[in-house]
């Protein structure tokens, strides 16, 4: 348990460190003790704190806007969004910051084309 409040503890620092245009933005913090009754169904007498991470809206992943345009990529297309992956990377890298997921499922765009980097 107390290596899992020690990682959100660390992405929450990081999301705050981290302020880029194509960088998913933390918005804020939302915790929540649970109640007795809370803890007595997951069979524990200890209450615990729930933390949620607020993160700015997107719309979808990359795979959901690549469905949402019914075709492929124009080579500029590519080109201006791999160039906005590029550059949240760079900007992370310079911050100390590896992405350790370069999956699909973590490039969301918030509008038409703008990509952003979710951590």
């Amino acid at each position: 348990m107390e290596n899992i409040v020690k990682g959100r503890a660390r992405e929450e620092s990081l999301l705050r460190l981290l302020n880029h245009p194509n960088i998913l933005a933390l918005i804020g913090v939302h915790e929540h003790e649970e109640t007795k009754e809370e803890a007595h169904k997951r069979g524990s007498s200890d209450t615990n704190v729930r933390s949620c991470l607020v993160m700015e809206r997107c719309s979808g992943s990359l795979g959901d806007l690549l469905k949402k345009l019914g075709r492929g990529l124009l080579e500029w297309e590519a080109s201006y969004l791999v160039d906005q992956i590029l550059e949240a990377t760079a900007y992370m890298h310079n911050e100390n910051v590896i992405h350790r997921y370069t999956k699909q499922k973590y490039y969301v765009y918030i509008f038409l084309y703008q990509l952003n980097i979710a951590l």
